[in-house]
């Protein structure tokens, strides 16, 4: 006997005899198959009394009169079980469930997202995929909450939620598939309300921080740095006190109960303060710190002196920064401070001024690659002696329009530390006065290396006033004066 291609309806035959029979099969078949109403598909086994019509997916590992038939329709009618076998495609309703599931070629699959059931992916007029999962292309969309008249509470909450604090939970709006703004919890727990020109270089525009609730605005207001909201003016000069005994949960405004890290002093000042034109004084205890330590724009700063980062003036080696990379980064050119009276030693730089202003006194420079370095239009001036105890590649360095002024200093040097490039280097149009000082001690190494139409002015000293024992070396420009 002949069927139909889809839903195996027996097809009368030419002269076939009893044709209410075929007829008869094929409504039976439709019953089942159209409008299709599933009591339930969790049973391995027929219930005990079925009414007549009554449909069931068979579960897997089926047992007594559906062995064998897993995932199959079971149909109970005129006092016996009959099967059909789903295809791809068919949707039906699980009553029992008040969901809708549809079989994929394989297995049976969520349709509707009913009780108990999950959508893989779902499109509204858009095509989903594995990232977008639920995918809208409309004019609008509204989430209204289910008022108290219809069994609702008349509330309504949007919920994002991610894995871990390191993760992302926000909402991202874009012009042509390229992000432009974004808010949410972007890489922490804090509240980030993010810009980017292009889709790839993203600026974080305010910040509210989860513990305090403070609000920062680390790209700046109109006319100020970067900073807090609600921060508290000055009205007299401030000093936050550290101690490697201390602990960054103090509130650091005393001896008795001091931060334990150079940084969160800054961090306090940068965050919390605004400076009123009053001077704010990060006091160091005696002691090692070990840390390198990023100098932040401050707002209401009066000038360079106005952060002022200091140790020990009586005995500076006392206080000793000892840095895995650089001991003090000052970037920027809203960024400012007067460093002194301690000792630095650094795995890379000790003081590093990146188009800002840094003056510095009373220095006990340790090894690093480099002890003082101006780059970028930075400005750094030596304010008191100070000593050198460790060698490093280059005593001072400035690159590309950097300027350092040590001008009528002492400069005490300890042992015979060794400067494998320069005592002094100059590169890019960038300018070092070292006139007027006095060298005690000696050291090894190039005295000078001028290049790239940098100098380095002495004020006509010879070319053996700087510290080294080879002579200095001037290329493309350079010149010694």
């Amino acid at each position: 006997m002949s069927e139909t291609p889809r839903l195996s309806l027996p097809e009368i035959a030419t002269g076939q005899a009893q044709k209410h029979v075929t007829h008869n099969d094929a409504l039976a078949r439709l019953d089942v198959l159209v409008q299709v109403a599933i009591a339930a598909r969790d049973l391995t086994a027929p219930p005990a009394q079925p009414a007549e019509g009554e449909l069931h997916i068979v579960a897997a590992g089926a047992t007594d009169g559906w062995a064998g038939q897993d995932g199959q329709i079971a149909s109970w009618r005129d006092g016996s079980w009959t099967f059909h076998a789903p295809f791809a495609g068919l949707s039906v309703y699980v009553v029992s469930e008040a969901a809708n599931i549809q079989f994929d070629g394989s297995g049976w699959v969520g349709l509707s997202g009913g009780v108990g059931e999950t959508v893989a992916r779902f499109g509204i007029n858009a095509i989903p995929d594995d990232t977008n999962r639920l995918s809208v292309t409309s004019p609008a969309a509204l989430f209204s909450a289910i008022g108290t008249a219809s069994g609702g509470t008349g509330d309504m909450r949007v919920i994002v939620n991610k894995e871990a604090t390191g993760q992302t939970a926000s909402h991202l709006f874009q012009t042509g598939f390229s992000g432009r703004a974004e808010f949410g919890l972007t890489g922490d727990d804090d509240f980030h309300v993010k810009v980017s020109p292009d889709g790839t270089n993203w600026l974080d525009a305010i910040t509210i921080d989860r513990m305090t609730g403070m609000v920062q605005f680390p790209a700046g207001l109109p006319g100020l740095a970067g900073g807090t909201a609600g921060r508290e003016m000055l009205t007299a000069d401030r000093v936050y006190y550290v101690s490697p005994t201390g602990s960054d949960s103090n509130d650091g405004l005393s001896s008795v109960a001091p931060f334990a890290t150079i940084q969160k002093a800054i961090d306090a000042a940068n965050s919390e303060l605004d400076f009123a034109g009053y001077t704010v004084t990060v006091q160091l205890a005696d002691g090692t710190y070990n840390e390198a330590v990023t100098v932040k724009p401050m707002i209401g700063m009066a000038g360079t002196n106005s952060l002022v980062i200091q140790g020990n003036a009586t005995a500076p080696s006392n206080v000793v920064i000892n840095a895995t990379g650089t001991g003090f980064y000052l970037g920027g050119k809203s960024v400012a401070a007067y460093i002194k009276d301690m000792e630095i030693t650094a795995t890379s730089v000790c003081v590093a001024a990146d188009g800002s202003s840094v003056n510095l006194g009373n220095i006990v420079f340790g090894s690093a690659v480099i002890h003082v370095q101006s780059t970028n239009y930075a400005f750094v001036s030596f304010v008191s002696d100070y000593s050198i105890a460790g060698s490093a590649a280059t005593h001072l360095n400035a690159t590309v329009a950097g300027i350092i002024n040590c001008i009528s200093m002492t400069v005490t040097i300890n042992g015979t530390p060794a400067f494998s490039s320069a005592f002094v280097a100059a590169f890019a149009n960038c300018y070092v006065r070292v006139s007027g000082n006095t060298y005690s001690g000696s050291a090894t190494g190039t005295r000078y290396s001028i290049s790239a139409n940098s100098v380095v002015f002495t004020s006509g000293a010879p070319s053996t006033y700087l510290p080294g024992d080879a002579a200095g070396a001037t290329n493309t420009g350079g010149q010694y004066l």
